[in-house]
């Protein structure tokens, strides 16, 4: 996702804080930042939140920082007037009574401007000649295919310009001496830290940006030097009568002077004309060579007309393209994916991963404990329990009878646990982390072509018919449920049988609900002849003895049977879930860190 300029500077100087000072930020603080924007899928929209976050929660001070990524903005109008003037200082350097034609301010930036297009247009050939090489070599290497050959070049793009060396000191060092002279920041090394690691990130993500706006600076600077020399000039006319001359060792002859100023001034000859200004009728170019010159007012007039065509009109043109750049820079920043984006989102991923894990953990748990109260209770125990009612006998052959079902149902368990509920708890998971991926692999420059690091890392996936060259989301996928794989293969078998004995304990217990069935059983007899024999002695005789289908039936009425019956499956099923929750609980912080390690891997 593409940031603006205001989105990009703040997460930048967040981190410059961080980095400079970690007092300025409580960790407390950083990690409830971590936790701001919720559910957000895109990372750098997160970014931008908890940027926003910290920032509201800065000192006030540091946000004095963050006029520094809209440099050279604030000093444009400064500069353009100081070139102004600066111009106008031009007409007090040299005579101030009579101009040479030729050798003054004017036509030197005049000649220096067009020194500096020429300049430019070999910088824009040099780029020309520089991608027709590198999409020649392309196209080489690429093979003779002519389709391959144009998706190469499509993406071909050429080396970013370097940073000049005074936009990434210079610039700072001019920007920092106000802030020198304020007490608010002069005894903060932290803020300078600060400040300067704001300065090398910021040109890191906006160069392009940066650069732009000091071409515009200079393109008008530029423009506003020329006219106001130019205004100088007619400044100057207004209280001081000056001439132009010729003044040369070589040109002396009136022809040769006259073919000199037709070349020289024709382009403002022309532009005179066509706004019907026509200056050049009242010049006589033999007057110049005479001691007296020629009046400089038609002159002053061709000057400035030179000015605009060279100067005024050409660096507009700049300024205004540059303008433009600047426009879509400032809506199109992009971050670099380095190791401080790294380590924050890797914390936020960890984060959502383990809420991820924890809401699959909850749905394994139920998934099995529904499994288990649904096939072993509903369709196994309490058919049992209705025959026992029905056809009377021990209570110890109860136990026996539920216990042999229980070790029966046993491999039922493990088949579904290894070969549906794991399967699903992996593309549950899988599929979450996939998400993730998909947002840094948007959001950031660092993750562009992830195909070719996924094929060096060499992922198998038997079980899962994923390209990892195909989708780099559906490699994720895999790669996690690998992961999960490997941590639950050394477990399953003995996850099943451990379930199989919780599963036991829970239906033999006391609060389980062959213990409901027995103690309501045992709880008549014992209540009419407890007080002679004992409980104890009454329950171990009980148990052992056959029981008339009458007296388990006439002790076990229908509604009390359905009501033990109901209180026991929830007794049970709550008593699994419990089991099976603890037991996963364990499995999930190892799950969690085997699948954050792949995702660190791969990214």
């Amino acid at each position: 996702m593409a940031l603006t300029e205001a989105e990009a500077a703040a997460i930048l100087l967040i981190r410059s804080v961080e980095e400079a000072d970690q007092k300025i930020l409580p960790e407390q603080m950083l990690r409830d930042a971590d936790t701001e924007g919720g559910h957000e899928i895109r990372e750098a929209k997160w970014l931008v939140k908890r940027s926003a976050y910290l920032m509201a929660r800065l000192p006030s001070a540091y946000h004095a920082i963050l006029p520094l990524s809209k440099l050279p903005g604030s000093w444009l109008f400064p500069a353009c007037v100081a070139a102004f003037i600066l111009g106008i200082g031009t007409n007090l350097v040299g005579r101030t009574d009579k101009i040479h034609v030729i050798r003054n301010p004017v036509l030197a930036f005049v000649l220096w401007n067009l020194c500096v297009y020429l300049g430019l247009l070999l910088l824009f050939l040099r780029s020309k000649l520089r991608r027709h090489a590198l999409s020649r070599s392309k196209a080489v290497t690429s093979g003779d295919g002519s389709s391959n050959s144009s998706q190469n070049l499509a993406g071909l793009q050429l080396p970013r310009p370097k940073v000049p060396w005074i936009l990434k000191s210079a610039v700072f060092n001019i920007w920092n001496v106000p802030h020198k002279l304020n007490p608010i920041y002069r005894h903060s090394r932290a803020f300078v830290a600060t400040a300067k690691l704001f300065w090398s990130h910021w040109l890191a993500v906006a160069d392009q940006l940066v650069i732009a706006r000091w071409k515009r600076l200079l393109h008008l600077c530029a423009a506003s030097l020329a006219v106001g020399a130019v205004a100088g000039m007619y400044f100057q006319g207004l209280f001081q009568g000056y001439r132009v001359v010729w003044d040369s060792t070589f040109i002396t002859n009136q022809a040769s002077v006259n073919s000199f100023v037709n070349l020289i001034f024709a382009p403002a000859v022309f532009l005179s004309e066509g706004l019907g200004l026509d200056a050049w009728s009242s010049v006589e170019t033999g007057r110049l060579l005479s001691p007296e010159g020629h009046p400089a007012e038609p002159w002053i007039h061709l000057f400035a007309f030179t000015v605009v065509i060279f100067i005024v009109l050409p660096r507009a043109a700049l300024a205004t393209w540059h303008s433009v750049r600047i426009q879509r820079h400032i809506k199109d920043l992009l971050l670099n994916f380095d190791k401080y984006f790294e380590d924050i989102i890797e914390r936020r991923i960890k984060v959502r991963i383990e809420r991820q894990i924890e809401t699959a953990v909850t749905k394994l748990s139920e998934s099995i404990t529904s499994f288990v109260c649904e096939n072993l209770y509903d369709r196994r125990i309490v058919p049992t329990l209705e025959k026992f009612r029905q056809n009377g006998g021990s209570i110890a052959g109860l136990r026996t009878a539920t216990r042999e079902i229980t070790e029966a149902f046993a491999p039922e368990i493990k088949a579904y646990v290894t070969d549906q509920a794991i399967p699903e708890f992996r593309l549950s998971v899988a599929n979450g982390v996939r998400e993730l991926v998909k947002s840094i692999e948007t959001d950031f420059v660092g993750v562009k072509s992830p195909e070719q690091p996924l094929r060096e890392m060499g992922l198998a996936t038997p079980d899962l018919t994923i390209d990892i060259g195909h989708s780099y989301a559906d490699a994720i996928s895999a790669a996690i449920g690998l992961s999960i794989a490997m941590v639950f293969g050394t477990v399953s078998g003995g996850f099943g049988s451990s379930l199989e004995t919780a599963i036991i304990t829970t239906l033999l217990g006391t609060t389980g609900p062959i213990g409901f069935v027995i103690g309501a059983l045992i709880g008549i007899v014992v209540a009419g002849a407890g007080w002679w024999y004992g409980r104890e002695t009454i329950t171990g005789w009980i148990e052992s003895v056959e029981l008339p289908a009458m007296v388990v039936r006439s002790s076990l009425w229908e509604s009390r049977f359905r009501t033990l019956v109901e209180d026991g499956r929830k007794q049970f099923c709550e008593s699994v879930r419990a089991r099976v929750d603890k037991q996963l609980k364990v499995l999930a912080p190892e799950i969690t860190e085997e699948v954050v390690q792949t995702v660190r891997a791969i990214l």
